[in-house]
């Protein structure tokens, strides 16, 4: 297992982080249509950066770290 940050894998996955935050922050403003847009990209996003990790062997412990972060932001 790598130790590298910044890899494609872990660069979607940051990027369903920010879109994870951004989509809470309309809930919150009561903008649903763009949150739940956003929050569905998110969640596109989440098969995708395990695909990446593994077809370009970019499986690493930050990744796993982060992939687990967004996916509980999701859930709430």
């Amino acid at each position: 297992m790598k130790s590298i940050l910044l890899t494609l894998a872990n660069d979607i996955t940051i990027t369903r982080l920010i879109l994870a935050w951004v989509g809470l922050a309309l809930m919150a403003s009561d903008c649903w249509s763009m949150a739940f847009l956003l929050l569905l990209v998110a969640v596109m996003l989440d098969s995708v950066d395990g695909a990446v990790a593994r077809k370009l062997d970019q499986v690493s412990r930050q990744g796993i770290f982060l992939d687990v972060m967004a996916d509980k932001i999701l859930i709430i």
